[in-house]
C-alpha cells in the first residue's frame, strides 16, 4: 500500500483540525474550571464569614447584636441610596451617549 503526498497532506490537515478542536475544548474546560474555582472560593469566604458571625454570636448577647445591627442599618441605607443615585446617573449618561450616537 503506497501513501501519496495528497493523502499525507489530507491527514495532516485532519490532525491539525482535531488539534484545534481539542485546544478549543481545553480552553473551554480551563475557563469553566476557573469559574468553578471562583465559586468555591466564594463559598469558602461565605463559610468563613458565617463562622466569624457564629463565634461573635456566642460571645455577645442578643441585645448587643441588635444594637450593632441598628447602628449598621443607617449606613446600609446610605449606601443603598448612593447606589440608587449612581444607577440613575449611569442611566442618564447611557441615554445621553445613545442620543449623541444616534445623531452620528
Amino acid at each position: 500500500m503506497s501513501v501519496t503526498f495528497e493523502q499525507i497532506i489530507l491527514d495532516a490537515k485532519r490532525i491539525a483540525n482535531r488539534l484545534k478542536d481539542r485546544e478549543a475544548l481545553g480552553d473551554s474546560l480551563l475557563l469553566e474550571s476557573e469559574s468553578v474555582n471562583k465559586q468555591i472560593e466564594s463559598m469558602r469566604q461565605f463559610q468563613d464569614d458565617i463562622d466569624i458571625l457564629n463565634k461573635l454570636a456566642r460571645e455577645r448577647s442578643n441585645n448587643q447584636l441588635i444594637t450593632i445591627i441598628h447602628q449598621e442599618n443607617p449606613q446600609i441605607r446610605e449606601i443603598q441610596q448612593e447606589n440608587r443615585l449612581l444607577k440613575a446617573a449611569l442611566e442618564d449618561h447611557q441615554h445621553a451617549l445613545e442620543h449623541i450616537m444616534s445623531k452620528y
